[in-house]
């Protein structure tokens, strides 16, 4: 007698033979999915419906995690190891619907081959994004406190292990198991630790390299420690001397085909890409795929199989456009598909219930919290070890958020407590020193071109920083290096366009005859923190003058690309340590002649305030160069007052305080203009390339009327940012102009069309000054209102 009928994903077959044996059978003819619901299937008794609701459901509940937590700053990583968590038996997987349903023992399996598969291409995704070289380079300075952080976080909980008697943490009876503890506590994770610190915002902070750099170290401490411990193992269990051998030679050469075979071949990729265009997709698909052999070569070597794919990744040139290419294919799958299924996986190896003994766990905990607190098995102690990780890193996360400030050395508030420089301070200096910033080849010839015009001479030559900004893509290492154009090896990888543009400009220097000097620098890092490391380059370099290319000058870039410059042009305006010059050449239009001969027009626009007066110094400096004509049309309003502005307080006499206070500030600011103006007067006495013309208007309005009737064929065109004049306020006129926050109102009307059809280069100055004094007079008015309320 046979029967047969179909059941779930397979068929069940019952026999019965002569002798009254029964034998039944599962044929798993079936394919991975249902017929449908309307075929009487349900989709939840299938693999692949299963599987996939799998991803649907992990992907949306990190996502929500993260909502629920983003205002404490949890990184993402943490809010998929929580949603990880909540899925498993501790919580959700508890339940036995859900258990049945949706997470069913038998479906385990599939899980754990995607969530291994996520986990191969999260290592190579991670190990690509370091910069081995460059990180231990600069772990010169650190390595004593990565190495001592870990020991002493090390001994710590030893010594605290070394109280607690074996008996009362039956988890941990042989001296092996706290030391492998008390290790893997004490050691922090270079992979972990770079993406907490680019979710806090500190990856170019001074905290955040030295994190870095330590965790590094760190790492190869691990590496070494665990090597150590197999070969250890490998010797207890009886294992022959050849085969430790035969291991140690696959070990070995493995990393030397890697470094000798394989990385030239990725690098020569890399060459044979021109600049600009993508890697071709047939090398794409042959990496990706690699990262699988490699994974299987080590698993076949008696390696593990994660490190295969770690060590293709650190061999891998990174940074455009190899290891920019591949992140762009593979980052966001692994990361926000394949990364929370393995957190999955790893939460239902976690049961929080099944914690048996507290007592146990609070002894190890108060272990752990010292090891962590130092360093600023079985399934019980697995799952706890897990959890207190996941946990720690949600406090500390939010923590050294709300703790460490990284601007400190660029707070604008702060400048008070540091010295800014400013063109007018520098201006009899034997070297003035300018920092020279890049986005492009574009930008190359207006810069030169204004460095020449800042009239190099032998009692005042220029000393020209030059940095190439370059976004940090393919890495987690920002950098700020010189470039050695002799060598031409500044990291571990050759950016081929830094290198012609530097070149330019050392071709540039040479020819100056020794009056302009020229160091070249590379800046690589997110966009958002790119002006920390110039600002503090030109505070240790007591630099005078930085200069940035206005955003909209390179056309072919996107709108994106284009906003977020000008986001970084602001936050340089904002937090530099000197004068900030934003050079408005759309077209390429800024050149100069070194023949004799008027050769260029330079027009200034003077209305008042610290950022008028350091475009006048400047213009001081460039008036000196023989074949340059200076045209200076100096602003005055008819009343020279203000007295319609006042402060909205609740008492008439808190007004007249706040009021004399600024009456008092408005003051000493045109006394500083007309000094301003008097002395460059006073030095082009006889100079008949220049003209000095005042010019009375009755209110701010009547200057820009007054601007556009001054149309000429200028070179270039200077003003300041903000003014001193009633009736020119940004607030107001921000809806109405495009650029007025970063250009101001008059320089944006001069950079827009409506000035000399938009053609004209113009110079838009920003002074440390302006933030300072603004501070200042903040916190004076603060002064006499609580004197006035005491």
């Amino acid at each position: 007698m046979s029967t047969g009928r179909s059941e779930g994903d397979g068929i069940v077959s019952v026999d019965m033979d002569a002798k009254g044996n029964l034998k039944m059978c599962l044929y798993q003819d079936r394919s991975p999915g249902s017929n449908g619901l309307i075929f009487g299937d349900n989709p939840f008794d299938f693999s692949l419906p299963v599987t996939l609701f799998q991803v649907f459901f992990i992907s949306l509940f990190s996502q929500l995690i993260f909502f629920v937590l983003k205002p404490i700053r949890t990184p993402r990583y943490m809010c998929q190891a929580i949603a990880g968590i909540l899925v498993g038996p501790s919580f959700l997987g508890n339940n036995r619907l859900f258990k049945v349903h949706v997470f069913m023992p038998r479906q385990l399996s599939v899980l754990s081959v995607a969530s291994l598969l996520g986990i191969i291409y999260a290592l190579f995704i991670l190990a690509l994004k370091m910069d081995v070289v460059l990180t231990l380079r600069s772990a010169k300075r650190t390595w004593k406190l990565g190495i001592l952080s870990s020991l002493f976080s090390f001994w710590v909980m030893f010594g605290v292990l070394y109280l607690i008697t074996p008996e009362n943490i039956p988890d941990l009876p042989s001296l092996r198991d706290r030391i492998l503890l008390c290790a893997n506590v004490s050691l922090s994770n270079f992979a972990v630790i770079s993406q907490a610190m680019m979710d806090l915002n500190l990856i170019t902070s001074e905290l955040g390299q030295i994190a870095l750099s330590a965790s590094m170290i760190n790492d190869i401490l691990h590496a070494l420690f665990y090597l150590g411990l197999y070969l250890i193992h490998a010797k207890e269990v009886g294992s022959e001397a050849h085969s430790l051998f035969l291991i140690l030679m696959s070990f070995w050469g493995f990393i030397a085909s890697g470094i000798f075979i394989i990385r030239p071949g990725l690098l020569m990729i890399a060459r044979n890409t021109p600049t600009g265009r993508p890697v071709k997709k047939a090398y794409v698909v042959v990496i990706l795929t690699s990262v699988i052999v490699m994974s299987l070569i080590t698993d076949a070597l008696g390696l593990s199989f994660l490190f295969g794919p770690m060590f293709f990744g650190l061999i891998m040139p990174n940074g455009p456009p190899l290891g920019t290419t591949i992140l762009e294919k593979t980052e966001t799958l692994v990361n926000e598909f394949f990364l929370p299924l393995a957190w999955a996986f790893l939460g239902q190896k976690i049961n929080l219930l099944g914690i048996w003994d507290w007592q146990v766990v609070s002894r190890i905990n108060f272990v752990v919290v010292a090891g962590y607190v130092a360093k600023m098995f079985d399934s019980q102690l697995y799952f706890f070890m897990v959890f207190s990780t996941v946990i720690t890193s949600i406090i500390l996360h939010p923590c050294i958020d709300f703790l460490y400030k990284p601007y400190t050395r660029l707070d604008s508030h702060n400048k008070g407590s540091r010295q800014v420089r400013t063109i007018q301070s520098t201006f009899r200096n034997p070297e003035f020193c300018v920092i020279c910033c890049v986005h492009s080849e574009g930008n190359v010839r207006s810069l030169m071109t204004l460095i020449e015009a800042c009239n190099p001479v032998l009692s005042s030559a220029i000393c020209a920083y030059v940095v190439h900004l370059v976004e940090l893509l393919g890495k987690s290492t920002p950098f700020l290096l010189p470039v050695n154009m002799k060598r031409r090896k500044f990291s571990s990888f050759n950016y081929p366009i830094t290198l012609q543009i530097m070149r330019a400009f050392e071709n540039y220097a040479r020819n100056s005859g020794g009056l302009v000097t020229v160091l070249p620098y590379i800046n690589v890092a997110p966009h958002k923190n790119m002006h920390e490391a110039v600002c503090n380059l030109a505070q240790d370099k007591l630099v005078s003058f930085i200069i940035l290319p206005f955003h909209e000058n390179d056309q072919s870039r996107g709108s994106l690309m284009t906003m977020t410059i000008r986001d970084l042009n602001r936050n340089f305006q904002f937090y530099a340590p000197c004068t900030v010059g934003i050079l408005v050449d759309r077209f390429s239009q800024l050149t100069i002649s070194t023949s004799t001969g008027l050769t260029f027009h330079l027009a200034i626009f003077f209305l008042g305030g610290p950022d008028d007066r350091e475009a006048l110094a400047l213009a001081n400096r460039i008036s000196d160069r023989p074949n340059i004509r200076v045209s200076l049309f100096h602003f005055v309003v008819m009343n020279g007052s203000d007295d319609g502005r006042s402060y909205r307080n609740k008492d008439d006499d808190e007004i007249d305080m706040s009021s004399r206070s600024e009456g008092e500030g408005e003051e000493a600011e045109r006394a500083w203009d007309e000094s301003a103006i008097d002395e460059f007067k006073a030095k082009s006495i006889g100079n008949g390339n220049v003209l000095c013309e005042e010019i009375v208007v009755e209110d701010g309005i009547r200057v820009l009327e007054e601007i556009r009737r001054l149309e000429a064929n200028y070179d270039l065109v200077m003003v300041g940012q903000k003014h001193n004049m009633e009736g020119l306020d940004d607030k107001g006129m921000s809806n109405l102009m495009e650029n007025v926050e970063t250009l101001g109102i008059v320089g944006d009307m001069l950079a827009s069309a409506e000035f000399c059809n938009g053609m004209l280069p113009v110079l838009v100055i920003r002074s440390p000054m302006q933030q300072l004094q603004r501070s200042d007079s903040l916190k004076s008015i603060a002064i006499s209102r609580s004197s006035f309320g005491s």
